[in-house]
């Protein structure tokens, strides 16, 4: 019989998702990049707001349900803003990154290298975050990097708050 594992545990092994999604991305064509980059972002943000709340069912309520309040990404990065889960810094990165996000999502050609979305790339600029050589201007690799930096740093606060009870809102200065 299996060894039923322990709440830390399943919140720690369900949120592996930012560790894998880049990986995911490697022969991905330019939209599937920017999507899935936003999806697990929006993934990791619904985590965050379930665990802020104290009750399991009203937080489902509120986050995954069909039409829930907080259902879509732009409400749950607002929300997380709100609640001191995110800076200021990390919030205008993730409204970038919906913005690309819809972009890819509602138009038929679309391509980092258009103006609006190339713009809103090279605007990214989140600490840590180490470009390889002579790519920090083109906008796809910015946006990558950016988005896979931003999940590194809700992994990292997000597994200190399961472990440690660190709550993010002591972490926002560092980013």
């Amino acid at each position: 019989m299996r060894k039923k594992s322990s709440t830390k545990d399943s919140q720690r092994d369900t949120f592996s998702l930012c560790g894998d999604f880049v990986a995911e991305l490697g022969s991905a064509s330019p939209r599937a990049k920017a999507i899935v980059a936003a999806s697990a972002l929006d993934e990791v943000l619904a985590r965050f707001l379930e665990k802020e709340f104290v009750d399991a069912k009203v937080a489902n309520r509120l986050v995954r349900r069909p039409y829930a309040p907080l259902g879509t990404f732009a409400a749950r990065i607002d929300a997380a803003y709100a609640l001191r889960l995110i800076s200021r810094k990390q919030y205008d990165a993730l409204c970038t990154i919906r913005a690309v996000r819809n972009h890819f999502a509602h138009s038929v050609n679309c391509r980092f290298s258009d103006d609006q979305i190339r713009d809103s790339c090279l605007a990214l600029n989140l600490k840590f975050v180490v470009y390889p050589p002579g790519s920090e201007f083109d906008p796809e690799t910015r946006f990558l990097m950016n988005a896979s930096a931003l999940c590194g740093q809700l992994d990292g606060a997000f597994r200190n708050w399961i472990d440690r009870g660190d709550h993010p809102s002591e972490y926002l200065d560092e980013w």
